[in-house]
């Protein structure tokens, strides 16, 4: 799911990017901990973005985006990728969902 997120992603927003004079890199799919992540690069001038999307099932994909200097990016990428792995969803019950039911008298 991540991947098809991604792919719409991009190609909504290509042609402006390009026109700007962005570059983007081919999405690629790695695995790390057993977390499926996509992600790309995305080059702007002097500035660097890595966006990765986490696939945590159920239609979960959390997004991060880390910018760095053109060609700084790799000092930290692995950091960043392990620090993506360890994201987990758990879902929040709202407490309405938890409350016994209650019944009210119809007012007159």
């Amino acid at each position: 799911m991540a991947a098809y997120v991604v792919n719409k992603l991009l190609l909504t927003h290509l042609e402006e990017m390009t026109k700007a004079g962005d570059s983007i890199t081919q999405p690629e799919v790695i695995t790390i901990n057993g977390v499926e992540m996509v992600y790309f690069r995305q080059i702007q001038h002097d500035l660097e973005t890595l966006v990765i999307l986490v696939d945590l099932g159920n239609n979960n994909i959390p997004m991060m985006r880390a910018f760095a200097v053109r060609g700084e990016m790799a000092q930290f990428e692995d950091q960043l990728f392990q620090v993506a792995s360890t994201f987990r969803y758990t879902p929040i019950i709202p407490d309405s969902c938890n409350a016994a039911p209650t019944a009210e008298a119809a007012k007159p």
